[in-house]
């Protein structure tokens, strides 16, 4: 018997995003100035969380359990891995303070819906 999950408040809804870098492009790798290796959030990256931010934010983030949707369209009609693109938005709205970390995220609902100019995505978030 499968568990039914109630939603209870719309933290986000439909907001439509510009299309995320993908993980592949999210992070690049380098070396700080003692040499060692080192992580950082590429260019796209913080030009994405910032648009989220400016769409999505809020003066407190959500503390509970939450589910997402995202319908994605995607730029062109090349080959592409939607989960892919997952890591960089949830971590994206975690930063616009919607949530406070994507550990949050107990249920993902997510589809391709076509392609758009440019790519887009939109998404929802509730609690659960």
């Amino acid at each position: 018997m499968a568990s039914q999950l109630i939603e209870t408040a719309m933290l986000l809804d439909g907001v439509e995003l510009p299309y995320p870098p993908s993980v592949n492009h999210y992070w690049k790798s380098g070396r700080d100035r003692s040499g060692r290796p080192m992580r950082y959030l590429s260019t796209a990256a913080k030009d994405f969380k910032r648009v989220v931010g400016l769409l999505c934010g809020r003066k407190q983030a959500f503390s509970g359990r939450v589910g997402v949707k995202v319908l994605v369209w995607t730029p062109d009609r090349r080959m592409r891995d939607l989960d892919n693109l997952l890591k960089g938005l949830l971590d994206s709205i975690a930063g616009a303070g919607v949530i406070l970390d994507d550990c949050q995220v107990d249920e993902i609902h997510m589809r391709r819906e076509g392609n758009h100019k440019g790519g887009r995505v939109q998404i929802w978030v509730w609690a659960l």
